[in-house]
């Protein structure tokens, strides 16, 4: 081959090399101003125009629809995620709301009694057939709901929670009766309060007039709260969560005291009612309501320890407020004129004063002081499916200074201002007795709580 042969062959080769080469890639183009992608305010990034390779461990995200935008969170999805990270909590992480009903079983403080109220005369002396014993209500069938949600359309952070719970009202009742003939002799012991000795008003008196004395109880408790949820964190596999809010508590109790004497025939000499003959019937009530109400911010916290699909919770609160006390006294004493002490004649007398009910304390008495309320508890529970879970759990609920009817009961009394004395009406005046006590002590309840929630 001669030398200008193998010039020509060199050329097409460069050539054809030349044409075979892909097209030059396109400049790269920076962000426009406000682009996500933009870190800070640094450079902007490039990005190289033209689809760039899948990932092979990238799955294919399909094809974006006409006005794509957010995404929903996916709260199912969301608690699941949670749960397999050890995330799990009472079931309120993979819903955005709940809803609590919960049966109450709780038992509160017995009702303080240290005055005696009825005695036998006997030999040797006994001890009070009536007082001088707490009374215990026993167990309080109650209920409770609460329901939440979690603000904002990202994972749960914030959230809010309103809860309510009332027991049922318990009345107990303690009695104790002479024979109809009048055996033994009872009586009611009070102080003179003139003369500082102990004195006596009968119920009973052999021969004389039968009587009985009854003694009933009630108490009843209600509270409300609202409070925000905040996620804190974790410590080590406890979730924590941060409470603040507002709560409200109610306690209303009441003590009614009621003597019934019947005569047995021969004459009764009475102060307000004369000297009377036959079976005149008399009744003497006093009457102590006592009504509290807590107002006050709280705090308070909640961990929760997963085990999916169940939860170890343990809670405490604790909130500084005013407690408004109410007291309110009455008394009266009656009689009623009849032959068999069954049914009775027209004929009769009442007078709005009582024993322990007198001059110096009937009426409405109220005053506001500061009061704390703290509660503990301790939950379990279980979600068998994605819309409910079941929990039980413990409560212990403390509340500092409260009245109770009990305490304001005064022994101290004004013979001359008690209707069934002979001296009702005589001499002067003399002190306005029995007096206002407001006599005040701390109160707790506590129980078991069964519940449903139910999640949305």
């Amino acid at each position: 081959m001669d030398r200008t042969s193998l010039a020509l062959l060199t050329v097409l080769a460069w050539t054809g090399a030349g044409a075979c080469q892909p097209p030059p890639l396109p400049a790269p183009v920076p962000l426009a101003p406000g682009n996500p992608l933009r870190p800070g305010n640094g450079p902007p990034l490039m990005l190289i125009l033209g689809d760039p390779p899948p990932s092979p461990s990238a799955p294919d995200p399909g094809p974006a629809g006409p006005g794509s935008g957010p995404v929903a969170v996916d709260w199912a999805a969301w608690g699941k995620a949670r749960a397999t990270s050890g995330w799990a909590g009472d079931g309120t992480d993979c819903h955005r709301f709940w809803a609590d009903a919960g049966l109450l079983v709780w038992w509160v403080k017995s009702g303080p009694q240290h005055e005696p109220l009825l005695i036998a005369r006997t030999t040797p002396p006994s001890p009070p057939l009536l007082g001088l014993d707490d009374i215990g209500f026993g167990a309080f069938a109650g209920a409770r709901v609460a329901a939440g949600w979690w603000l904002g359309d990202g994972p749960p952070s914030l959230g809010v929670e309103v809860a309510g719970l009332v027991l049922g009202k318990i009345t107990r009742h303690e009695r104790a009766i002479s024979d109809p003939a009048g055996f033994p002799e009872l009586y009611r012991p009070v102080l003179d309060g003139v003369t500082g000795q102990p004195a006596t008003v009968d119920v009973s008196f052999p021969r004389a007039f039968s009587g009985r004395l009854d003694v009933l109880a009630s108490s009843q408790l209600w509270g409300a709260e609202a409070n925000a949820r905040w996620v804190w964190g974790g410590l080590g596999l406890w979730r924590t969560e941060v409470l603040g809010g507002f709560r409200h508590l109610g306690l209303e109790e009441e003590l009614d005291i009621v003597q019934l004497s019947q005569g047995l025939g021969g004459p009764l000499v009475t102060g307000a009612f004369g000297t009377l003959t036959g079976k005149p019937r008399f009744r003497v009530e006093d009457n102590f309501r006592c009504l509290n109400l807590f107002y006050g911010p709280q705090a308070g916290f909640r961990c929760t320890l997963p085990w999916d699909p169940c939860w170890l919770a343990l809670t405490g609160k604790f909130a500084a407020g005013v407690t408004d006390q109410l007291l309110r006294i009455s008394g009266s004493t009656s009689f009623t004129q009849g032959g068999d002490g069954v049914s009775f004649v027209a004929g009769g007398g009442r007078v709005p004063l009582g024993l322990l009910a007198g001059p110096g304390n009937i009426g409405s008495h109220s005053r506001t002081h500061f009061g704390c309320v703290a509660e503990g508890g301790l939950e379990w529970g279980v979600q068998p499916c994605s819309w409910l879970a079941f929990s039980m759990g413990y409560t212990f609920l403390w509340w500092d200074g409260v009245l109770r009817p009990g305490d304001q009961i005064d022994r101290r009394v004004n013979l001359a201002t008690v209707p069934l004395s002979p001296t009702f009406g005589l001499g002067p005046p003399g002190p306005a007795l029995p007096n206002v006590n407001f006599r005040e002590r701390d109160f707790w309840a506590q129980g078991l709580t069964l519940s449903l929630r139910f999640l949305f």
